[in-house]
């Protein structure tokens, strides 16, 4: 298909022949398989000495108690949520699907009703990639 880009993850894939035996024989994109296909539209990269890192934030679900963002990174990063200037959750990331939660405050106290921009940032070696979400609180 031309113009057709992105990044599979395989969250459990001993070595390379593992992954193309995988993509030949289980490339269905379900929530319990272990590749996926992440659009390149939605994905932002970040080059490290051993290779280049994709990260995807796809979702953000609102709640009464908590935002919760869900991600995809190829490669390992640390990942960040943050609301403005500040950090509202941090996780290790590994490769595969993760999320973080936002409980909905800012400092001591309930974000005020409105809409937000929340910044998913994965780091590593020194280089950086973001993804925005804009997400509504009610």
């Amino acid at each position: 298909m031309a113009g057709l880009s992105g990044v599979i993850l395989a969250d459990a894939c001993s070595d390379e022949d593992d992954l193309v035996r995988r993509l030949h024989d289980n490339s269905r994109d379900t929530y319990d398989a272990e590749l996926r296909w992440i659009p390149a539209a939605g994905t932002a990269t970040l080059a490290t000495p051993s290779g280049r890192v994709a990260l995807s934030a796809f979702t953000a679900v609102v709640s009464a108690p908590a935002v919760t963002v869900r991600y995809a990174l190829s490669g390992s990063a640390s990942v960040a949520l943050s609301l403005g200037s500040g950090v509202v959750a941090r996780a290790g990331g590994r490769p595969g699907f993760g999320m973080l939660a936002w409980n909905r405050r800012l400092g001591s106290t309930r974000a005020p009703k409105g809409r937000y921009s929340l910044a998913v940032t994965a780091t590593t070696a020194g280089h950086i990639a973001r993804q925005t979400l804009n997400v509504r609180l009610s």
